[in-house]
């Protein structure tokens, strides 16, 4: 040190965390990469970002579901049921994160490319995009309910219909380029 320069902790008296006690910061919920919220109680809250792709692993199940039991005849109206369910399950969760105008959600998976990983978010947009994606998703679980029944091949839909569902939910909720172009083919 020069002759001149004083140590900034001797002539300040105090550390840099002395200061930033006083100032009085509006603390964050912590989120894990589970997609849990921990909250100040500490108790564990799931986001709404984590909600909706448990939704679209959810129509995933109901994919492969769809595929060992194509053969079935009850395998339309298991379906097109699950579908509904989980559409208006994922219906929901988007009305209510549209409603309560809850600040945007982020989750970072550990898949995808090494070094970036897959990014989603969950805003006021997304959420208005989702609640119109599982609005139409329902009602076309239901009209399937029907129409399925008269199908004589339902194996030429019947898996393609939840994949669909999941895809469109996933273009919603991806945060990054190569996520996005991932969900989106």
């Amino acid at each position: 040190r020069l002759a001149g320069e004083t140590d900034r902790r001797t002539r300040c008296g105090r550390r840099r965390g002395h200061r930033r006690g006083r100032r009085q910061q509006r603390r964050r919920p912590r989120r894990t990469i589970e997609g849990r919220v921990r909250l100040a109680e500490g108790a564990d809250v799931i986001s709404t970002v984590a909600q909706q792709l448990w939704c679209v692993a959810a129509l995933l199940a109901t994919t492969i579901l769809a595929i060992a039991t194509s053969r079935s005849r009850r395998s339309t109206a298991v379906v097109y049921g699950a579908t509904f369910a989980i559409s208006a399950i994922a219906l929901a969760a988007a009305l209510h994160a549209l409603i309560a105008h809850s600040n945007a959600t982020e989750l970072m998976l550990p898949v995808g490319l090494p070094w970036l990983g897959s990014h989603f978010r969950l805003d006021a947009l997304a959420a208005f995009f989702l609640a119109v994606v599982n609005l139409g998703g329902a009602a076309a679980s239901l009209y399937g309910l029907g129409y399925g029944s008269h199908e004589s091949t339902p194996q030429r839909v019947l898996p393609f219909f939840p994949a669909f569902l999941a895809g469109m939910n996933l273009v919603v909720l991806a945060d990054d380029a190569f996520t996005y172009l991932l969900c989106w083919e």
